[in-house]
């Protein structure tokens, strides 16, 4: 028996993880759609949050909140040169976030320190924010994270 599950898993291991990447993939390039469709300007060999330096994790992020509440945010899609002006420009992006109710941790790091999962959660969230016919149109929700979700359960 212990051979047999031992053989099993090594199997099913690689298979589910090349799965996950699968959907990771697919998640990114929905993302990535949704942002150059509301006007961030990313490079077409960026196919990946991955790929995502800290400049475009700051115009992403602004142009996603600048569009979610246009009236209240006004944030720069630029990263300012000088660094205290970078970090209070990411503080200030970090606590519009909260204020919109993201429920993780945030803070200026990760718009200027790059990590995949994190970036990966913060553009699902944010893309989910995005008013309907901005993030697709579509009546019932067609964010990053409604896909990941559908999948996660199909699977």
């Amino acid at each position: 028996p212990a051979t047999c599950n031992a053989d099993l898993s090594e199997w099913w291991l690689p298979a589910a993880a090349e799965h996950a990447i699968a959907i990771m993939e697919e998640v990114d390039a929905i993302i990535i759609h949704t942002l150059k469709s509301i006007g961030c300007d990313l490079d077409d060999e960026v196919n990946g949050l991955k790929q995502f330096t800290s400049e475009n994790i700051v115009e992403a992020a602004a142009c996603c909140l600048n569009h979610i509440d246009p009236d209240k945010y006004k944030f720069s899609k630029k990263l300012p040169a000088q660094m205290s002006t970078r970090f209070r420009a990411c503080a200030d992006m970090a606590a519009a976030c909260k204020e919109l109710g993201f429920s993780d941790d945030i803070g200026y790091n990760q718009f200027l320190y790059t990590n995949e999962s994190e970036t990966r959660a913060l553009f699902m969230w944010l893309v989910e924010k995005l008013p309907q016919d901005e993030a697709g149109g579509a009546a019932e929700p067609m964010g990053a994270g409604a896909l990941l979700e559908a999948r996660m359960a199909a699977a």
